[in-house]
């Protein structure tokens, strides 16, 4: 697809893009092989769980902030346990995660809730167990 589009490049952006430039890349070229790269890290280290476990965080994430994904992902768990409805062998499970696999469940939230929930978890990358 060929769309051009204005966007607003924040600092982490502006900066990986800038330190990435030469004479041989544009700047567009850069950005969509960064978005390549995320892509292939979410979709490599997606945790597959049991469509009830999906379900459960898409719930208890429907409105997880994300300004700091750093903050966003090392709180998922403490967000899971102060859950009431939440087994507390469900966060550990979650707790015991990697980093990139938190992250993967938080790009499959965002994906979810930006459609409103009518999309299936598995259309937002969510590997069902």
């Amino acid at each position: 697809m060929n769309k051009r589009q204005s966007i607003y490049v924040g600092h982490d952006l502006n900066d990986l893009v800038t330190s990435m430039l030469t004479q041989n890349k544009s700047q567009s070229g850069i950005i969509n092989s960064i978005a390549s790269r995320y892509q292939t890290i979410i979709k490599r280290n997606m945790p597959e769980l049991p469509k009830p476990d999906w379900l459960n965080l898409m719930r208890i994430l429907s409105d997880y902030g994300i300004k700091n994904i750093e903050q966003a992902v090392n709180g998922l768990a403490g967000t899971i346990a102060d859950d009431r409805q939440v087994d507390p062998e469900f966060a550990n499970r979650i707790n015991s995660l990697y980093f990139e696999e938190k992250l993967a469940i938080l790009h499959v939230s965002e994906l979810f809730w930006a459609s409103g929930g009518n999309v299936s978890i598995a259309d937002c990358g969510a590997r069902i167990k």
